[in-house]
């Protein structure tokens, strides 16, 4: 349906790249590498709005700053880091890597946390982290983690397993209480006390997704290579 040659579009809110680079694992069908890889090119062509907020308005290669929706952001860079495994595309992999450190650096709460803004559940500008007003929705944390786990697979750099392990620990725990019942979609790191956690959600994204993580840790404790 999609390709260079047939329907033209980006998704509006990426993941279907993880999708198919998993579809392409499991069978080794190229259509499916091919597409992955064909969404991500798209990005910059106005098939998404041509705004920040869907990670648009430029294609992917040349975007130097994490920006828009925090969650189709990071969820965007695990799907480039799947194609990269693959292609091993150098310009993909810079762009990884710089955005990588402009959200660490700039962007990241001292919990993990990503997303500042209320509006667009989005990044701010550099350093904009304010911690009453702090977003940083549960998901956001969750697709940190996919996205550095995939980098540290990628690389075997400790960098990015400690942001795994801080993320866990901090910006993606609070999202859940201790019995399991309630959560958190936004987690601020300073409250008057009047915020709780909700038993569910009209957008319920975040339980759905601190289920998807807690029952797959296993897979995050140990990696091993073709040497052992």
């Amino acid at each position: 349906t999609f390709g260079s040659d047939k329907k033209r579009g980006a998704p509006g809110h990426e993941e279907i790249e993880l999708a198919l680079m998993k579809l392409y694992w499991l069978t080794r069908k190229k259509r499916y590498l091919t597409t992955a890889k064909f969404f991500i090119d798209e990005r910059g062509k106005g098939f998404a709005g041509r705004d920040e907020y869907r990670q648009d308005h430029l294609p992917f290669i040349e975007q130097k700053d994490i920006v828009g929706h925090a969650v189709r952001a990071v969820y965007l860079m695990s799907g480039a880091a799947d194609v990269y495994r693959e292609t091993k595309d150098k310009a993909m992999m810079d762009t990884l890597e710089g955005l990588w450190k402009n959200m660490t650096e700039k962007k990241m709460y001292l919990t993990g946390g990503i997303g500042s803004r209320h509006e667009g559940e989005a990044f701010g500008k550099n350093y904009e982290l304010p911690n009453d007003r702090a977003y940083a929705e549960t998901c956001a944390a969750i697709g940190n983690i996919f996205w550095n786990h995939r980098m540290l697979q990628l690389t075997g750099e400790a960098k990015y397993a400690d942001i795994m392990e801080r993320v866990l620990y901090n910006g993606f725990l609070s999202g859940i209480s201790l019995n399991g019942k309630t959560y958190f979609y936004q987690n601020p790191l300073q409250s008057d006390g009047t915020d709780r956690r909700q038993s569910w959600f009209k957008c319920a994204c975040c339980p759905s997704n601190i289920a998807r993580l807690l029952s797959s840790l296993g897979s995050y404790f140990y990696s091993i290579s073709r040497e052992g």
